[in-house]
């Protein structure tokens, strides 16, 4: 059986993880606490160069269902996905995820009395974010490849 020193990475940029720590006979407990709605994944590994320990799980859901509805998705040039999810407070919450459900980024953004409605892929590689105001009036956001804003234009009312 395997006894070594394992390390945990995740794909959640703000996954609390334990220290590394010590294997016996290939048992061990670890406590994670992964925070980044959406879809998730744990690795284990003990860093040498074969690997000889190496696992992973992937697919892991982060379900902040009382914090975030998902309200739209599109698919980007790269072929990734990305997911717009709303709060009930405001906050638009923009993932982009991988082939594998992998995040690559994840951003949060607010405008006090709007609510973000809608995301789409352009053919010039930035990613469209429309909002909508209780007055009527919208606003275009775009996203570069990293999920941050590059400009804004606002319409309306209608």
């Amino acid at each position: 059986s395997y006894s070594g020193t394992v390390q945990l990475t995740s794909s959640d940029p703000g996954a609390v993880l334990p220290a590394s720590m010590l294997l016996t006979h290939g048992v061990g407990t670890f406590t994670v606490t992964l925070n980044t709605p959406g879809l998730q994944s744990i690795r284990a590994s003990d860093g040498t160069l074969a690997d000889s320990l190496g696992g992973s799980q992937t697919g892991i859901i982060v379900d902040n269902s009382t914090n975030y509805a998902q309200v739209d998705t599109t698919v980007d040039l790269n072929k990734d996905t990305v997911l717009l999810l709303d709060n009930l407070s405001g906050s638009a919450l923009v993932q982009t995820l991988d082939s594998h459900f992998n995040v690559l980024h994840s951003n949060n953004f607010t405008i006090a009395g709007w609510t973000a409605i809608k995301v789409a892929a352009g053919g010039d590689g930035l990613t469209r974010l429309v909002w909508t105001s209780s007055g009527g009036t919208q606003a275009v956001w775009l996203l570069n490849a990293n999920g941050f804003l590059t400009s804004a234009e606002t319409f309306g009312p209608f």
